[in-house]
């Protein structure tokens, strides 16, 4: 084994070891603490670069990726922190779209792993301190920022930011956020900084009753993204609806874009009709309706509770689907997602794939009267078939797939 090797193995072990390194984050004052002590910030005397903060149930990935097509297309470097990943772990720390290089990756890990076992800080506590470490090494002009579970409690929370935005809300990680949609939404205003601006993407009415609430207590400047604006939009811009439809882009991209749109405007950038029909034309996000295959139609979504599901069904024509291959964790609603897919698809397939947070399949085809399938089976069928295919359910399924196909 050669020294290059070695290096790639020790990286990936490194990483195996981090990802065994789950639970609940520390307290956020604690988290800062450390950051004074390490003299750890995402801003120094040289570098003073705008930060976003991302929260949301859904679409917080395609929004920092609208967002940071929107930043570079005005040849401005950007850094993104993300999760989860789809296939590689370093996915999670980006600059320009590209992946932090697994060795760097690994040269920081190396320099911070005594502090994280002293400090016996969670993975996603570990990603965004190494975060934080190769910005200040790269130092780009903007940094976006995706919470995690998000809200008050994130670890993402502890840092400064100079806009905050909110995608959507909906029924997800109620075990930790709450059982209603107030509750959620409630925990996802947690984000907000005193008057520092804000932006809400479509969202359930009591959500946004909520939100504006906490707004008005802590004095934020808020901007909000409605259905009727959407449509609007693209009905004056018809070039671009034409190119989202050429591209296959589903309804909630259009959202995802408005409200990229609306963030960069209180930032102080403008676009013009070319600039944003470039954009959507080469825009692409992994795992959200990406088209695999033309004929037949496959095409994979990391729709993975109902709220997300449920922007997928309305999204899909009539008939354009004839099955679908569904996996999902054990902590999600499955009967829910499924009963949303039944409306739009006329054959379910339940995927058994590796992971142990994979729901009681079993359990599952019998509540629902759906065939199962193991995760190989489901790959050589798509190899052979003939009918147009949907895979949804889970991004940890879906990125499996996009690694497999």
């Amino acid at each position: 084994m050669n020294k290059q090797t070695e290096k790639i193995r020790q990286a990936n072990e490194h990483i195996a070891w981090m990802e065994n390194k789950k639970g609940r984050n520390h307290p956020l004052s604690t988290f800062r603490e450390w950051m004074k002590k390490a003299g750890l910030s995402q801003r120094s005397e040289d570098w003073n670069p705008i930060c976003i903060h991302v929260a949301g149930t859904n679409g917080k990935g395609s929004l920092c990726r609208w967002l940071s097509d929107l930043i570079m297309k005005k040849g401005k470097r950007v850094g993104v922190f993300t999760s989860p990943h789809l296939i590689s772990h370093t996915e999670r720390i980006q600059i320009d779209q590209s992946p932090i290089d697994l060795l760097g990756w690994d040269q920081i890990f190396n320099e911070s792993k005594d502090f994280f076992e002293k400090n016996e800080l969670t993975m996603f506590e570990m990603d965004l301190w190494m975060s934080l470490v190769y910005f200040s090494q790269t130092k780009p002009d903007v940094i976006i920022m995706e919470t995690g579970l998000g809200g008050q409690r994130d670890a993402t929370t502890a840092l400064d930011y100079d806009l905050c935005l909110i995608t959507n809300i909906g029924l997800d990680h109620m075990t930790y956020l709450g059982n209603t949609i107030e509750e959620i939404a409630q925990a996802k205003a947690g984000i907000l900084i005193e008057n520092t601006p804000a932006g809400l993407g479509c969202m359930d009415a009591s959500a946004k009753k909520v939100i504006q609430k906490q707004a008005k207590i802590k004095k934020v400047p808020l901007f909000e993204v409605t259905d009727e604006q959407v449509r609007q939009f693209f009905s004056k811009h018809p070039q671009l609806d034409r190119i989202f439809k050429e591209r296959m882009l589903p309804d909630y991209q259009k959202e995802n874009f408005i409200l990229a749109l609306e963030a960069m405007k209180q930032l102080g950038y403008g676009y013009d009709d070319p600039e944003l029909q470039d954009l959507a034309s080469r825009f692409f996000w992994p795992g959200r309706f990406t088209i695999l295959k033309n004929d037949p139609l496959i095409a994979a979504d990391g729709a993975h509770n109902p709220h997300g599901i449920r922007a997928l069904c309305e999204s899909l024509k009539p008939g354009e689907f004839d099955q679908v291959y569904f996996s999902v964790l054990a902590d999600k609603q499955a009967i829910t997602m499924i009963e949303l897919l039944k409306k739009k698809v006329p054959s379910i397939i339940l995927v058994n794939f590796d992971t142990p947070r994979i729901a009681d399949l079993i359990d599952l085809s019998t509540q629902c009267s759906l065939p199962v399938c193991s995760y190989e089976t489901m790959l050589e069928n798509l190899k052979k078939t003939d009918q147009n295919t949907l895979i949804c359910g889970s991004l940890y399924f879906v990125g499996d797939l996009l690694r497999d196909f």
